[in-house]
């Protein structure tokens, strides 16, 4: 064991979402010292919560990326019975429908499912909350952090990171035993090194991305649904954000999230292209005609869902304590993601750690 490791292990874990964070949570409990780098200025990732202002009105909060979540393993099932004991999640019971041109049938699959409260970003909030609070300084978050390419030295790994707010390029002092990244597959080629074995294992997991438009209107737009699966139309999801429990009823906001293709093909748009289609396709589908909109945004995401995930949790490369987690690596669920998390905080200690 080398003269760095003789103490607390120190693991760097770049990704603060649902994954990246219910990593460090296992990892601190273990005894570790880790540091969290974020490249936004909030955890959650694609379960992160948007707050939009405007002149006309008070900030809203949109639930703009993950919609919900269910849970079907023992683990899952009781952290989100502690979650739930603690008003973090609360099941949302929709009403949830597929719709066809206005016309309503069965929605797909019969999961409970759960929502954040007050946002989505409830979740990983409350983790971040367990894993920093605490006084004892041997773990960290740091946000608006976009990490460089990893440096492996002698004794561990240089991390470097370009603060986004500064655009300064801070370099930390101390080495680290082992690196969790917990990115989406398309981002792990511009933080890896070029010989990483790893790369080979990401490359075949594509992204796909997904716009969400967002609209709140000053009165309720009286449709008799929470959560719709839209069928044969360039959406492929409508949510009204104000029926999840925790939220505010009025203004009624609403989340829209075109398919992945269409998403795909009109990226480069305008928002006010996006806006002008996305909106007669909300019309069709629910077969109103809507009222002008208080407020209306557009939001990007390019890596939101994962196309071809794998099963399997993580990616380890041993010899260069180096792990790949994400929902990419534990098929395309919120619960995929967290047991991502634990199972590659398992792996660092019970596989890789040992061999210091």
């Amino acid at each position: 064991m080398s003269s760095l490791t003789k103490s607390v292990p120190r693991v760097a874990i770049i990704g603060a979402g649902l994954t990246g964070l219910s990593c460090a949570r296992q990892l601190i409990s273990q005894g570790y010292s880790v540091h969290v780098f974020e490249q936004h200025e909030t955890v959650a990732g694609r379960m992160a919560t948007t707050v939009i202002s405007s002149a006309s009105t008070q900030s809203l909060r949109f639930d703009h990326g993950t919609q919900y979540f269910t849970v079907r393993s023992p683990e899952f099932s009781q952290q989100v019975d502690l979650w739930n004991n603690q008003k973090v999640v609360q099941q949302w019971f929709g009403p949830f429908v597929s719709l066809d041109g206005g016309a309503c049938g069965s929605a797909i699959g019969d999961d409970a499912r759960y929502v954040g409260c007050p946002g989505m970003d409830a979740l990983c909030v409350d983790l971040a909350r367990q894993c920093f609070e605490s006084k004892n300084g041997c773990s960290k978050l740091t946000l608006q952090a976009t990490v460089l390419p990893l440096h492996r030295e002698a004794e561990g790994w240089r991390v470097q990171y370009q603060n986004s707010a500064t655009r300064l390029v801070i370099q930390e002092q101390s080495l680290f035993d082992a690196v969790v990244l917990t990115v989406p597959s398309s981002k792990v080629k511009s933080i890896l090194p070029s010989d990483s074995p790893l790369l080979t294992e990401a490359a075949p997991i594509q992204m796909a991305p997904c716009l969400a438009v967002l609209l709140a209107f000053e009165e309720s737009l009286s449709l008799p649904y929470g959560g719709v699966f839209v069928q044969e139309s360039l959406l492929r999801w409508i949510s009204n954000n104000s029926s999840m429990p925790g939220r505010n009823r009025l203004p009624e906001q609403w989340t829209l999230h075109p398919s992945s293709q269409w998403s795909a093909e009109h990226m480069g748009d305008t928002d006010a292209e996006i806006l002008t289609q996305v909106c007669a396709a909300f019309e069709a589908a629910t077969a109103i005609r809507i009222p002008s909109p208080l407020l209306q945004s557009v939001y990007r995401w390019e890596d939101a869902i994962p196309v071809n995930p794998t099963s399997q949790g993580y990616f380890s490369d041993p010899a260069q304590r180096l792990i790949l987690a994400g929902d990419w690596c534990n098929d395309a669920r919120v619960e995929g993601a967290y047991a991502s998390g634990l199972k590659a905080a398992k792996h660092l200690v019970e596989q890789i750690m040992t061999t210091m």
